[in-house]
């Protein structure tokens, strides 16, 4: 057996001093578990439904901006209002609609609600979700 003194173990194992580690087995978790514990606040579940409302929202508000006549970066500013991405059906239904009669699209707000419902199956579709 190879015998080294305090000096080259230390150097050995970058640290000044102190080996009272050395023969000992130090349990890690594995690098999955730790990862896992510093994303705790993280869930699938949690965030996939959100996902999809705030795809579905956008694809509604691109929809209805491309009516009122929008396009290019005004059509893209229209459909990133945050009154889009993060409200509830009822209030996108009716900032839709009052959106499209003020634009000069006369569309009623079970119209805006069918269009909503067939953006949330494109939404689920390219997030890869099912319903």
């Amino acid at each position: 057996m190879l015998k080294m003194d305090v000096n080259t173990t230390s150097e050995l194992c970058n640290v000044p001093g102190n080996l009272s580690h050395v023969g000992r087995v130090v349990h890690r978790p594995h690098p999955a578990r730790r990862v896992a514990k510093r994303a705790h606040s993280y869930s699938v579940k949690s965030d996939l439904p959100d996902s999809i409302t705030a795809r579905r929202n956008v694809l509604a508000a691109l929809w209805a901006g491309k009516l009122k006549g929008l396009s290019g970066e005004e059509l893209s500013a229209y459909a990133r209002d945050v009154r889009f991405v993060t409200q509830r059906d009822d209030a996108i239904v009716g900032a839709l609609t009052e959106d499209l009669i003020e634009g000069g699209v006369s569309l009623s707000c079970n119209d805006v609600q069918q269009a909503l419902s067939r953006f949330h199956r494109v939404a689920l579709l390219q997030t890869c979700a099912t319903d």
